[in-house]
């Protein structure tokens, strides 16, 4: 027994987080966005680094995740925002994602897939989202920009 639990406890320290989670936002008139913004936060289980394989923009806070099945795709999804602009997301990405994956911007999303364009498209192949985060501020004022990153 002493043995599982100091395993469990190398386990836990050994782990290298995706990133942090999000505050809750305050919701003192019961706003609908911002409870159901809290129950999103409520089931973020956060993810390791080395699981997603693609490097985390720096200093996001996550408050969306979801497992393959769930939300209509085949894959783990994490969805986080920064303060940063989208503008300087979309360098990042650029300069650190590997050279087979492709970059468009659709109508003000961008995109960076592995794959077939409709698939990463739909959420069925691996890839990054990259948005404006307008409908967020009232639950988070800081945000600009939103991440969200589909893996396998």
């Amino acid at each position: 027994m002493k043995s599982s639990i100091i395993i469990l406890l190398l386990l836990l320290v050994s782990a290298d987080p995706f990133a942090t989670i999000a505050e809750m936002p305050e919701n003192p008139d019961n706003d609908p966005d911002i409870t159901l913004a809290s129950n999103f936060l409520k089931n973020v289980i956060v993810p390791d680094k080395e699981d997603v394989g693609i490097l985390p923009y720096k200093d996001v806070k996550i408050f969306q995740t979801s497992n393959p099945g769930e939300l209509g795709s085949p894959l783990y999804m994490v969805r986080t925002y920064s303060n940063d602009t989208s503008e300087k997301v979309i360098d990042f990405y650029k300069e650190n994602i590997p050279a087979n994956w492709e970059y468009k911007d659709f109508y003000g999303t961008h995109y960076f897939w592995i794959g077939d364009e409709n698939s990463a498209m739909m959420a069925q192949s691996p890839s990054i989202q990259i948005s404006g985060a307008d409908e967020f501020k009232k639950m988070w004022p800081e945000a600009n920009t939103i991440i969200t990153i589909y893996y396998k």
